[in-house]
């Protein structure tokens, strides 16, 4: 989520060069992430994908469907499944790889799960 860090306040975010994102449990904001993830997999590229983000946040249509689906929970799919969901306050795994996708832990559990091999953060 570091990764994703800016000047306004971040809700999702698909980085390519490290193959990580992430998405709050919005459902308008999962399905904007899940068709990064979806036109990068089928080798789009992401020129397309920034500029349709710079010119659906400055129209504030981001925004206002955000808010217009704030109360609904992110359905369990991002495209054919969701890797990870978060229930009472904890985010468990639910399917660790899906094709050449791969949940990895944080450093916090890395390090929780592995002491012997601890990594600084």
């Amino acid at each position: 989520m570091r990764e994703c860090a800016a000047a306004t306040t971040v809700l999702g975010c698909v980085v390519p060069s490290t193959m990580t994102a992430f998405s709050v449990n919005n459902p308008y904001v999962l399905a904007h992430e899940c068709h990064h993830i979806e036109a990068i997999m089928n080798n789009q590229g992401t020129s397309g994908e920034r500029a349709k983000d710079i010119i659906l946040t400055l129209l504030g249509f981001n925004d206002l469907m955000t808010v217009a689906t704030i109360l609904f929970p992110a359905p369990n799919n991002c495209g054919d499944g969701t890797m990870a969901e978060w229930t009472g306050g904890k985010t468990n795994v639910t399917q660790a790889n899906y094709r050449n996708m791969q949940v990895l832990p944080t450093i916090e559990e890395w390090n929780r799960l592995h002491p012997e091999k601890a990594m600084l953060r």
